[in-house]
């Protein structure tokens, strides 16, 4: 059995048929009927690249391996898949270069606010579908609540009353939200529930 490495389908009309095991083991045992011999194509097969830099094959040809040298600029534009990060990786960079000229205080804001955005999961107790929240965009657990309550489509004040939020720690506790002040409940807050209140 051979193998043809090539970079277009094979025109051999017999490798779109299926065969089982048992024909393909008697198909090599058997020597192949002369209709096939004749009808076969033999495609030119490809040379293999080496592996290693250094090596040479003489039998095709006898050139010289060459050494790319990229900028630094290109260097740092590979980033992995999908690609996308290297369009916000740059965006990053200019919003540094703002950040540091202090002309601009609008502009450092929105920068600083988008480095440290906190996204956490919520649930509601009857609601089956969590959903996520940017902590980082509210700045008390009153515009938070309101956010969270329409989000799950309880708008109404009466049904907001009804409800507690409640928050994992980093020690994997629920406690209520409001036992704490704002900052240290977004830099501890893993995840988010709102239960109904006992009252």
């Amino acid at each position: 059995m051979e193998l043809q490495l090539a970079l277009a389908l094979p025109i051999n009309p017999t490798y779109h048929k299926k065969r089982t095991f048992s024909q393909l083991l008697m198909m090599d045992h058997a020597a192949p009927p002369e209709s096939t011999l004749t009808d076969h194509v033999m495609l030119p097969t490809l040379s293999l690249l080496p592996l290693t830099p250094n090596h040479h094959h003489d039998d095709d040809h006898h050139s010289q391996c060459s050494n790319i040298t990229k900028d630094d600029e290109e260097e740092e534009s590979v980033v992995g898949w999908p690609p996308v990060n290297y369009h916000w990786r740059k965006k990053l960079r200019v919003d540094e270069v703002v950040g540091n000229n202090n002309n601009n205080n609008h502009m450092v804001s929105v920068a600083d606010h988008r480095h440290h955005s906190v996204y956490v999961k919520v649930k509601m107790e009857g609601v089956g579908i969590a959903r996520k929240v940017d902590l980082s965009m509210h700045q008390s657990f009153h515009t938070l609540k309101q956010t969270l309550m329409d989000m799950f489509g309880k708008c109404n004040i009466q049904q907001s009353n009804n409800y507690e939020l409640a928050y994992l720690d980093k020690e994997g506790d629920w406690l209520l939200a409001q036992d704490l002040p704002w900052r240290s409940f977004v830099g501890c807050a893993r995840r988010l529930k709102l239960v109904k209140s006992s009252r």
